[in-house]
């Protein structure tokens, strides 16, 4: 029996390696957003510590500086924008996430598809070469039967 040949074989590797790209662009995108979850966190962080510090200094300072009031508000509301940009890069790369998780889910779809195709495939050549190997030995049993039969004497 001849060996078993997908036709599509070149566009099972393409599927394969466009899966394969697209799982990569999905790590580098998580990767890409626990960065930015990272630096968020930082930034919070950074402002909490300036909360209580500016929250220690106070009450141990008898006099009140304007100047250093305006300016820990000034550095408060700086790390706020930091946070506010943070924050929305973050967001933007939670989207950029859930897009590259579609493009995997897509491109492994599209795999799966191929995948099945050649299983069916496989299956048909199967029965293909199975009833080729019951027609050949029905025949060899016909020709014995003969065989047989003429060396009894007796017409087949």
């Amino acid at each position: 029996m001849k060996r078993f040949r997908f036709p599509f074989e070149a566009l099972e590797r393409l599927r394969r390696r466009r899966r394969e790209a697209c799982e990569v662009a999905l790590a580098q995108a998580r990767a890409a957003r626990d960065r930015e979850a990272a630096r968020r966190a930082a930034l919070a962080i950074e402002r909490e510590a300036a909360e209580a510090d500016w929250r220690e200094a106070m009450p141990s300072r008898g006099l009140l500086d304007v100047r250093e009031i305006a300016s820990r508000r000034a550095y408060l509301g700086i790390l706020g924008q930091r946070i506010a940009l943070a924050t929305r890069a973050l967001a933007l790369a939670d989207r950029e996430v859930a897009t590259r998780r579609q493009a995997v889910l897509e491109a492994s779809r599209a795999e799966k598809a191929v995948a099945r195709l050649r299983e069916r495939r496989r299956t048909a050549w199967l029965a293909e070469g199975a009833r080729e190997e019951q027609a050949f030995v029905d025949e060899v049993g016909l020709l014995a039967h003969r065989h047989a039969v003429r060396a009894l004497g007796r017409p087949a």
